[in-house]
């Protein structure tokens, strides 16, 4: 045997070396850890590559091919292949639905977001699809547009008189784009090995608790719908499953690293080609078919994207409120329109259809990190599918196979019993163990270690006299070595008591802040909203910190900080009326509503102007508003943050920043009007927290409900099992 023949005999597929390539970064990544980042630009440059001819090539084979075409030959193509694409949608449909039962009974919310100030995205079906400017829709990558101008062009193509001659011109072309793009593949395995060592060293799994309901339903339908995609094709055409996978293998795997289904197209043409050219059915016709299906249906939603729906009951399980058996049509219905899009323009729309909180599409952000290349690989078993049955069908060798196809259909039967069962089981026991959603806010303590403080219950009695006569509030407390902190004992996130009992909140830790530095002993005592200037020329407390705005009718009796936080104002609303809430000018559509308000003045002012056709009502304990009933108040106007973290203790409700309502309110502490050195002094020192990032980090915990310790590094064999410290390297 020569070293040529022994090299042939055992050299590796492509296929093979880009798995060693996968594996290979996995372990990488596990071994070195952070230390792969530096990969990631190595990744992105070979994506680059890969997705450069995409785009030309589609389209140049999309005029080809269809040029090429009778009218009666295009006629009876997209019969067959819209038929195909039917049967798959309805397979689609049937495990979204299949996995969505097997969530079991329970519920789980978000913190603020400054998504809840951006208008919300819009899809335009038009500009999507009508290519007004082709050049614009290539440079968007507004595949659809592209791919109607490119059928467009191949359709005047067909009645041209010498259009061979400019086909065999678009044919030299297309070589040349296939040439270079085997250049590009032959580095698939190293691509491969960059994106999954930077992707395996980086990553982590924190937030895979909250959303692994989402992941394994999702996960079990993509496994159902690839097992029922290969028994069709297996039981309808000549080709076998290990015909499927050497089409399909090194696709699948790079489609999954890249997380670009585009780039595999030109390799899934050339594969299918020589797959119908293996089993002696090499013609001109054949080629054709194969060149003109797959671009023509790759912009149509596949089952990859499809599957993503299940993100839709995933969020309606996740409230409390499963949709019902109807609901699953309309699901299916706008799915199909809205999906030509990419999903993370199509869920806020979809989401919104179904009255499901918005905050929910953050979670699908950070699923779709996972589930996009999990789907790209059905996508590509999906692309493979309706180009091998349509082209059979067109070439007349479609035979179903009845026997094999009952046999394989009963197993998959089994697969899906299989599936629903252990997922549901394992949602379960999860479901049972989790922590419920409203404690998340109720358990949250203290980011700082707390000073020893003294927390009353109730208010004095009556006004206290002081012994220091003559003296400014900042120089009783400098001579006492006592601060005395008023609060509000329901007003999340500034001021709370959480389930240990403990008074907590975003003020409360800037009170125990201010009272460490200056080694003062802190008191707390309540006070009532409406009493709070009378309280404080009462001296019944020496500072308000508790989250209060500062409003033009305040100041005439009370002395303001500067602001320590710009807040917005928003409503909360029932889940299922946001959309009534979404706009100022929708709102002023609605009729003999009622607002709820906090006794403050300037609200119940703007609800007047802004909303004449509204009815203020002034309610003295934001508990009130959400266990008033569904017909007493129809939405309460208070700040976003507020409203986000009350959200966690009801999970029917929402906050909506109307889009028109672009109001701001600025949060201070106050103290007696007279007050003005110690106004001054907590001024200076809110300067002071600002400018040393104590003031962002308090903001991050409370309101974003992100922690203020360092990201820690990501596990990795040397450093976590063998002790050495790369980062010292």
């Amino acid at each position: 045997m020569t070293d040529d023949t022994f090299k042939k005999k055992f050299r590796l597929s492509l296929s093979m070396r880009t798995l060693i390539g996968l594996a290979s970064g996995v372990a990488c990544g596990l071994i070195f850890g952070e230390w792969c980042k530096g990969l990631q630009i190595f990744g992105e440059i070979f994506v680059g590559f890969l997705q450069m001819t995409v785009l030309p090539y589609i389209s140049i084979s999309l005029v080809a091919s269809v040029g090429r075409l009778t009218p009666q030959q295009a006629g009876r193509l997209s019969g067959r292949v819209g038929i195909t694409l039917l049967i798959l949608w309805t397979v689609g449909l049937f495990a979204v639905v299949l996995m969505a039962s097997a969530f079991p009974p329970g519920q789980s919310s978000a913190f603020y977001s400054n998504t809840l100030l951006e208008a919300p995205g819009s899809l335009n079906l038009v500009e999507l699809f009508i290519p007004t400017n082709p050049f614009r829709s290539l440079a968007n990558n507004w595949i659809p547009a592209v791919v109607i101008f490119s059928i467009g062009l191949g359709i005047a193509v067909m009645a041209m008189p010498k259009k061979k001659e400019f086909i065999s011109r678009l044919d030299e072309w297309l070589d040349i784009l296939k040439r270079l793009n085997e250049y590009v593949v032959r580095l698939t395995p190293y691509g491969v090995f960059a994106i999954v060592a930077a992707a395996s060293g980086t990553m982590t799994i924190e937030e895979l608790a909250r959303i692994q309901a989402y992941l394994l339903a999702y996960s079990a339908a993509v496994i159902l719908v690839f097992f029922l995609l290969s028994v069709l094709v297996t039981s309808s055409t000549p080709f076998r499953y290990r015909d499927v996978l050497d089409v399909t293998l090194q696709a699948m795997i790079t489609a999954f690293a890249t997380a670009k289904l585009i780039v595999v197209l030109p390799m899934l043409i050339e594969k299918t080609k020589l797959l119908f050219a293996k089993h002696g059915h090499e013609d001109e016709e054949m080629r054709s078919d194969v060149d003109v299906i797959y671009p023509l249906i790759y912009p149509i939603p596949n089952l990859g994207k499809l599957l993503t729906m299940i993100f839709i009951p995933f969020a309606a399980w996740f409230i409390g409120g499963p949709l019902d058996s109807e609901d699953y049509t309309k699901l299916l219905g706008l799915g199909s329109v809205t999906y030509f899009g990419k999903p993370i323009i199509a869920m806020p729309f979809l989401l919104d259809s179904f009255r499901l909180p918005a905050d929910m599409f953050q979670l699908f952000i950070v699923a779709d990190v996972y589930c996009s290349r999990l789907g790209d690989v059905l996508a590509v078993m999906h692309l493979f599918t309706v180009t091998a049955l349509g082209t059979c069908a067109t070439k007349g060798i479609l035979r179903i196979q009845v026997t094999h196809l009952v046999v394989r259909l009963g197993a998959a039967v089994v697969v899906a019993v299989i599936l629903h069962f252990v997922l549901n089981a394992w949602l379960a026991e999860s479901n049972s163990t989790g922590p419920s959603r409203n404690t998340v806010v109720d358990q949250m303590q203290l980011l700082r270690h707390p000073s020893p403080a003294v927390v009353h219950d109730t208010p004095p009695a009556g006004e206290i006299s002081s012994d220091t006569t003559g003296q400014s509030g900042l120089d009783a407390i400098r001579a006492s070595g006592i601060i005395r902190v008023g609060y509000l004992k329901d007003h999340l996130p500034y001021s709370y008591f959480n389930a240990k009992g403990e008074l907590v909140g975003f003020d409360i830790d800037m009170a125990h802040m201010l009272a460490q530095e200056l080694d003062w002993t802190l008191e707390f005592v309540p006070f009532e909203f409406k009493r709070l200037a009378s309280q404080l020329d009462a001296n019944h407390f020496d500072v308000a910190m508790s989250g209060l705005p500062i409003t033009t009718s305040n100041l005439l009796n009370i002395r303001y900080s500067r602001p320590y936080l710009d807040v917005s104002v928003c409503f909360v609303v029932r889940d299922d009326r946001r959309r009534q809430f979404a706009t100022v000018a929708s709102i002023n559509k609605l009729e003999g509503i009622k607002i709820a308000v906090p006794p403050e003045h300037y609200l119940r002012h703007l609800v007047k102007s802004r909303f004449p056709q509204v009815q203020p009502v002034v309610i003295n304990n934001l508990r009130d508003f959400f266990q008033a009933g569904e017909t007493s108040l129809d939405a309460l106007m208070i700040d976003a943050e507020s409203g986000s973290a009350w959200s966690f203790f009801y999970p029917g409700y929402c906050p909506v920043v109307p889009i028109g309502l672009n109001v701001k309110l600025p949060l201070g502490f106050a103290v007696a009007h007279q007050d003005r050195d110690l106004a001054e002094f907590l001024s200076q020192w809110i300067e002071l927290k600002k400018q040393s990032g104590e003031l962002n980090e308090l903001y991050d915990y409370w309101i974003l409900g992100q922690t203020n310790s360092q990201r820690s590094p990501r596990w990795s064999v040397l450093r976590d099992v063998m002790g050495i410290d790369i980062d010292g390297f």
